[in-house]
């Protein structure tokens, strides 16, 4: 497992598609079918489980919320066939509607996996990828496989869009995340190149438009984006079994148009096929330390450097002072109240401070409603002050600096910068972190003993020919730890 979390190039920068956009689709198809086990890179495919255990580990704290209780009743609600485990939930339901489920138990939390470039979660797949193989008996190698290709798509449709597409008011997610699900999908169902061309159509048309406003401003219908890009994704992938088609994804000769364009305007086409079948982007996904949006672990790592160091009385504390990129600040700077809910408290760069003064942490505890309702945190987060940094700015996105100023009674001024949070290739965690995140979420969920079962058969997964037992074991079934 050593080569899974090294630091790789970023993909090299394209310019814009000259003239009229072709193929991408079918070569995107042709890529994804050709895809073997055999031809990854050993270090991709340790990566990749890792990916895995991290989604599985979100799936099963989130699982323990009563957002997602209410995610089970309404996508459980009619009969279905009890094919696909509902992770933690000790349910079995149809392919789909597992995805949708899973999907949404995964983004609860706010500690799923990203890819900086498209500033998009492609992990969003893996649901749709566990549905899938459950469903149709698949081998560990054949479920590696199908998570890269579907990784890869959702992170080049994601990179071809980004930042016009977020610019806009969409979330890369939910539009990106439903064709690389369909990918993903498409993959196990064994399709060939024009099968799987159609998929991604199908999945361009039918994908949920994913508003960003629901994610900046706490609604919470937030984590359904991922849930309906991995269902979505599995229903594209059937519909093109049954032979429909849809409009590529760069569009048609006849008026070009497709949901790229569509939603974002000038679509940089190349980024779709760079070093495709040579650069593996999995290998930049992130994992996130801290149970928030990206964007404000800069904030969460330099308050907590500052409090771990020397501890606060935040009575003390008169002005905290955040400077960060542009983005994060236009976006993040939002304060909480009594009511607002736990998805805004995630999206808050005022209430992450806060929170990380206050507690000198900032894990899944400093989420629950008693303590994003907290009146001494609240009260804390009105002396935060978030701006814009040109110095910052000039080095983003390539780093994504944050420096953190507290000001105290005395004059007194305790500062940090952190220029790449944990979790970035680049600044990884360790092993030993990210299974100990591992461990903490699902152990929300589960016994110890169980955890590690799940952890193990994760890590060897490749070995499975038979991955009923692993269901078994997510599924929360009572004496079942081997």
């Amino acid at each position: 497992m050593k080569g899974a979390i090294a630091t790789t190039l970023a993909p090299a920068t394209s310019s814009p598609h000259a003239g009229e956009p072709a193929g991408y689709t079918q070569r995107l198809a042709e890529f994804c079918c050709n895809l073997d086990y055999a031809m990854l890179p050993a270090d991709v495919i340790d990566k990749t489980k890792l990916c895995i255990l991290d989604s599985i580990g979100t799936m099963l704290a989130g699982a323990t919320t009563e957002l997602g209780a209410s995610a089970l009743q309404a996508g459980a609600r009619f009969a279905s066939e009890p094919i696909a485990t509902v992770v933690g939930m000790k349910r079995r339901v149809s392919p789909p509607s597992a995805a949708l489920i899973n999907g949404t138990l995964s983004e609860i939390f706010e500690l799923q996996d990203g890819w900086r470039f498209g500033n998009n979660h492609p992990c969003v797949v893996i649901p749709a990828a566990l549905a899938m193989a459950q469903w149709k008996g698949a081998t560990g190698k054949a479920l590696l496989a199908s998570v890269v290709a579907g990784y890869e798509l959702t992170n080049r449709l994601a990179w071809a869009v980004h930042p016009n597409h977020l610019g806009r008011g969409y979330l890369p997610t939910g539009t990106a995340g439903t064709c690389g699900s369909a990918a993903a999908a498409g993959k196990l169902l064994g399709f060939d190149a024009t099968q799987m061309a159609d998929a991604l159509g199908v999945a361009g048309f039918i994908l949920p438009v994913s508003t960003a406003e629901n994610l900046w401003c706490g609604y919470s219908a937030k984590p359904l984006h991922s849930g309906y890009a991995a269902k979505l994704g599995i229903e594209a992938a059937l519909m093109a079994e049954q032979g429909f088609a849809g409009c590529p994804v760069e569009g048609t000769p006849v008026r070009g148009r497709g949901f790229l364009e569509i939603m974002t305007g000038e679509v940089k086409f190349e980024r779709i096929v760079d070093r495709l079948g040579e650069h593996y982007t999995l290998r930049d996904v992130y994992f996130k330390a801290f149970p928030a949006c990206r964007h404000v672990h800069g904030t969460a790592e330099a308050t907590l450097n500052i409090v771990r160091s020397r501890r606060i009385d935040p009575r003390e504390v008169e002005r905290i002072d955040v400077f960060t990129y542009t983005l994060s600040a236009s976006l993040l700077n939002r304060y909480t109240d009594a009511r607002s809910s736990m998805i805004a408290a995630q999206f808050s760069i005022p209430y992450v401070a806060a929170a990380a003064i206050v507690d000198a942490s900032l894990g899944t505890e400093q989420f629950a409603d008693r303590r994003i309702h907290d009146p001494e945190i609240l009260a804390l987060a009105r002396k935060v002050h978030v701006a814009p940094d040109a110095s910052i700015d000039a080095r983003y996105p390539q780093v994504t600096p944050t420096r953190v100023e507290i000001r105290l009674g005395s004059g007194e001024v305790l500062h940090n910068q952190v220029d790449m949070p944990k979790g970035d290739p680049r600044a990884p965690m360790s092993e030993d972190e990210l299974f100990a995140k591992f461990e903490h979420l699902a152990g929300l969920a589960l016994d110890a003993k169980r955890v590690a079962v799940i952890k193990e058969r994760v890590l060897r997964i490749e070995r499975e020919h038979d991955l009923e037992p692993l269901f078994d074991l997510l599924e929360g079934r009572p004496g079942v730890t081997t």
